[in-house]
């Protein structure tokens, strides 16, 4: 049975090397891939009656247009190497997501970039900072 190995990705350049790392240590172990994409969101957050109206017709289209301009081309650029690779997109917590999704799977191994999309925090971005406080799970951080 081989390992599998979860990548949090959220469109960075940081998470695209997070998961080309993940993708050559997958080629060593064997290990398949699991790539997930999570659209931060919360079920806190305030809508207007129209945004609220068309909130499942806006998540449909937030979801197609991450899956065609993020995830498609970085799953075709990682498989050319006939690695066994699948990704997902969901809503929700970042952090708290990648470690359910991992356990869901049965990830040995979590990799996310160092810092994602916001230039906010320096060192570690906040999903990446989150994760490695809370995972149960091996989590390598990439520079």
């Amino acid at each position: 049975m081989s390992q599998i190995f979860v990548v949090g990705v959220d469109g960075s350049e940081g998470s695209a090397r997070a998961a080309r790392f993940a993708a050559e240590r997958a080629k060593l172990m064997p290990a398949d891939l699991k790539v997930l994409y999570v659209i931060d969101w919360s079920p806190y957050k305030i809508y207007t009656h129209q945004e609220a109206e068309t909130r499942g017709a806006d998540r449909k289209r937030e979801m197609a247009e991450v899956e065609n301009r993020v995830l498609q081309p970085l799953l075709v650029e990682l498989s050319r190497d006939g690695l066994k690779i699948d990704g997902e997109v969901r809503y929700g917590h970042p952090s708290r997501l990648l470690i359910d999704y991992a356990k869901e799977v049965g990830a040995q191994e979590i990799y996310v970039g160092r810092q994602g999309r916001s230039p906010l925090n320096l060192i570690f971005g906040s999903t990446t900072s989150h994760l490695v406080q809370i995972c149960p799970i091996p989590v390598m951080v990439v520079p």
